[in-house]
């Protein structure tokens, strides 16, 4: 869901963007206004969990509002919509979304399906949106350093941690480490890279979120970087020039 434009939902284009934003994508978009603010407060009253809120809080102040074109469609729906989240969303963040969409979009209902075959009625990524889906940027996320909890390191300068992330620095131990700790890279398939990272070339890829912060809990010197909102209690946050 990476645009470098806010939230916006149809079919047939995609433009990347260098900060990966989360995009609604469906054939036929609504005509509603969607605030930022108005997403937070709609993931509050359905219960959304912690880490949505987080998310979305952490979208910055001013909220950008973007109207969307008038077309029928998912208004007319008799049925559920189907939606279908991908591996670059955090299991979390996916429920809220499921919960708000309805919600903002006035639809039906939304039934959440595992696999984008046949082809859902909308996808949410934040990634690249796949051919014949048009997308609507709905909030920019902002992305964290990520590593293994008993990494003895609390923060590095933004070079440092290029760094690391890129191959040049293989070890802890030359960011503060008291002891000698390889550094292990994983990357999330999907999720666009910021402008000017070239990741290390034995960094290993993950399908999903939720498995790459499995990687991060359970490899030893391990770090990746992830939206914001798959911060948790199994892995540390890195603090970069902080």
């Amino acid at each position: 869901m990476s645009t470098g434009e806010p939230p916006r939902t149809r079919r047939h284009d995609s433009v990347p963007a260098a900060r990966p934003e989360m995009s609604v994508a469906d054939a036929t978009p609504p005509a509603v206004r969607l605030t930022r603010r108005a997403l937070l407060a709609a993931a509050a009253t359905t219960g959304a969990v912690g880490a949505a809120g987080a998310l979305l809080a952490g979208c910055g102040g001013a909220a950008t509002v973007r109207k969307l074109l008038p077309e029928p469609g998912l208004f007319e729906m008799t049925r559920p919509a189907t939606l279908f989240m991908d591996g670059t969303v955090p299991g979390a963040l996916a429920q809220a979304v499921a919960r708000l969409l309805p919600l903002a979009y006035g639809l039906k209902g939304v039934s959440v399906v595992a696999k984008n075959t046949p082809a859902p009625d909308l996808i949410v990524t934040f990634g690249d949106l796949p051919a014949g889906y048009v997308g609507a940027a709905i909030g920019a996320s902002a992305l964290t350093a990520l590593m293994h909890l008993r990494v003895p390191v609390d923060s590095v300068t933004s070079a440092q941690g290029q760094a690391m992330l890129g191959g040049t620095i293989g070890d802890w131990h030359q960011v503060g480490s008291p002891y000698g700790l390889p550094v292990k890279v994983f990357t999330l398939a999907g999720l666009p890279a910021p402008t000017g990272l070239n990741f290390a070339s034995g960094a290993q890829s993950v399908a999903t979120a939720d498995a790459l912060l499995s990687k991060l809990s359970s490899q030893p010197g391990s770090l990746a970087l992830a939206p914001v909102e798959l911060a948790g209690w199994s892995a540390r946050n890195l603090g970069i020039d902080g």
